[in-house]
């Protein structure tokens, strides 16, 4: 049977150097413990191939995080359909130029690809972003679906260890990115794997609504950074 999208998942073994405690959170943040620790942090959001709608978890966390005392904002494109990777470097940048705090960015599909990419290539621009939460990236070397060619701009894909701390979240059942292409890029840069169960590609046509998982996933993200910060 397929799990709700609010349905706990079991972990098998992570990629090598995760912390082996790590333990898929409860999906139910508990209190205030989640918006707690995203406090000190701006989330930013940073959509895929046709942008985020109103049922999109990130359009959801923009609305939900700022009534919990949370900033978050999105990365703005001129053109969701025609993705350009300068184009949507420029704007990713643009946007954090904007912030003033630490960033969390939460991307999604062809977003953790701009993420992950962009990072790869500007540490330095990097350094104030605190840690990144890639949800379903996009695979945009070996998918051979109807729109391979429209994110071609975004190829070769990053293979560099990301200079954050990261937690990568992948479906079962993911049309753009196959489990194991998922574990090997989590390899590459160096990020946590999180498998998820089947939720197809995790975007609009998932209805995740505020997915709670997700939340504590950027919540243990933040904890995490808060505590080595205090070290």
């Amino acid at each position: 049977m397929t799990p709700s999208a609010g349905q706990s998942q079991g972990v098998p073994p992570l990629l090598p150097g995760t912390p082996p405690s790590f333990v898929l959170p409860s999906t139910r943040p508990e209190g205030t413990a989640v918006p707690k620790a995203l406090a000190p942090y701006h989330v930013l959001t940073v959509p895929g191939l046709y942008g985020s709608d109103d049922t999109h978890w990130q359009t959801c966390w923009q609305n939900l995080l700022p009534r919990q005392g949370v900033s978050c904002s999105r990365v703005e494109q001129d053109n969701w359909d025609e993705p350009d990777y300068a184009r949507w470097a420029t704007r990713l940048e643009q946007s954090l130029r904007d912030i003033h705090q630490p960033v969390l960015l939460a991307g999604h599909s062809l977003g953790a690809i701009l993420s992950a990419r962009w990072a790869g290539q500007n540490p330095q621009a990097a350094s104030k972003i605190a840690g990144a939460l890639l949800v379903a990236p996009a695979d945009t070397e070996e998918h051979n679906g109807a729109d391979r060619q429209r994110v071609a701009d975004f190829r070769p894909l990053p293979t560099r260890r990301l200079p954050f701390p990261s937690i990568l979240v992948t479906s079962a059942n993911d049309p753009w990115i196959t489990p194991t292409r998922a574990r090997y890029l989590a390899l590459q840069w160096g990020s946590t794997f999180v498998p998820m169960g089947a939720y197809g590609h995790m975007g609009n046509s998932a209805r995740l609504h505020d997915w709670a998982t997700g939340l504590s996933l950027l919540g243990h993200l933040a904890r995490s950074r808060t505590e080595d910060a205090r070290l």
